[in-house]
């Protein structure tokens, strides 16, 4: 896990791109290497994302309860919008956004994780 923070925010008027850096920081890759999936339309970006992580031997799943190790925190910011942070062991552990302020409330959890062949 290497902790990269936001080159996009919200608070400079563009689309954050937490999402990406959360990935960028989970896979060791700086964000410029992850797709810009806040500008992908809506419909498109899931889509988008499952593709990217299955060429690299990944595959994403959302779980309700905090998991074991780091995973993805998707959950209100305190101004309202959708954020993703970095948790370890279901605590808070880096907040890609500079404010470093977290979420509110946490909607899901996204693991990374290896795809498994049967």
């Amino acid at each position: 896990m290497t902790p990269y923070k936001q080159t996009k925010t919200t608070q400079n008027g563009e689309r954050g791109n937490c999402l990406a850096t959360c990935l960028g920081c989970l896979l060791d890759m700086p964000v410029s290497q992850v797709p810009s999936f806040e500008e992908m339309d809506k419909d498109k970006w899931a889509k988008e994302l499952v593709s990217w992580l299955a060429d690299k031997g990944l595959a994403i799943r959302a779980v309700m309860e905090a998991p074991p190790g780091y995973a993805i925190a998707i959950g209100y910011h305190k101004c309202g919008i959708l954020h993703a942070v970095i948790v370890r062991d279901g605590e808070f552990f880096h907040d890609p956004n500079p404010s470093n302020e977290f979420v509110e409330t946490v909607r899901n959890y996204w693991i990374i994780e290896p795809i498994v062949a049967l």
